[in-house]
């Protein structure tokens, strides 16, 4: 059978054990909510970086076309 004092707790915990666990996560508990905003920021000013450099190099990566029309070929002015 456990036994109990008059506060319903087991005589073996101590207030200060909880007292001191409690103080333990509400200290870690700031840097770990500040971690994950930290992380979702970084994430998501990453994905934007992403599209900007693509939009920006897009026009990089397609060859220059050069067509002829019939106005500037004297060639086909002439034969036709």
């Amino acid at each position: 059978m456990e036994s109990y004092n008059n506060s319903g707790h087991h005589p073996e915990v101590s207030a200060s054990g909880a007292t001191l666990a409690n103080i333990l996560v509400g200290v870690a508990t700031a840097p770990v909510l500040a971690g994950l905003w930290g992380a979702q920021a970084l994430l998501e000013s990453s994905i934007a970086l992403g599209q900007a450099s693509e939009e920006l190099f897009r026009g990089d990566r397609l060859p220059v076309l050069n067509v002829p029309s019939d106005e500037s070929n004297p060639t086909h002015a002439e034969s036709g």
